[in-house]
């Protein structure tokens, strides 16, 4: 982690990035949750897609949080879990266009 001016680690930003990740993927989950659990909500695969993508996106980001490699971790992860996160991460922008079809 990079210092700030006065000396002490900026885990508050990092904390607050996982926080907020986790509650998107939460509330997204909710959402598309009753649209595939219910018959007589109907939407276009479209919408559907939409959510899975941006499911995929926050997922994506909180690999290592979930697996315990947060901001207050003092080992660094595996490399073929950064390796998993990072190939995660580049391909969410790419399912982007598929939401579209």
């Amino acid at each position: 982690m990079l210092p700030n001016p006065a000396g002490t680690p900026q885990t508050w930003a990092v904390i607050l990035f996982e926080v907020l990740q986790s509650l998107a993927l939460l509330l997204l989950v909710l959402v598309l949750l009753p649209t595939l659990l219910l018959k007589s909500i109907v939407r276009t695969r479209t919408w559907i897609s939409l959510m899975s993508c941006s499911i995929v996106f926050c997922i994506s980001f909180l690999v290592l949080p979930l697996a315990g490699f947060g901001a207050h971790s003092t080992q660094p992860p595996p490399h073929g879990l950064c390796l998993f996160q990072a190939c995660l991460i580049y391909t969410a922008p790419v399912l982007s266009p598929w939401k579209e079809i």
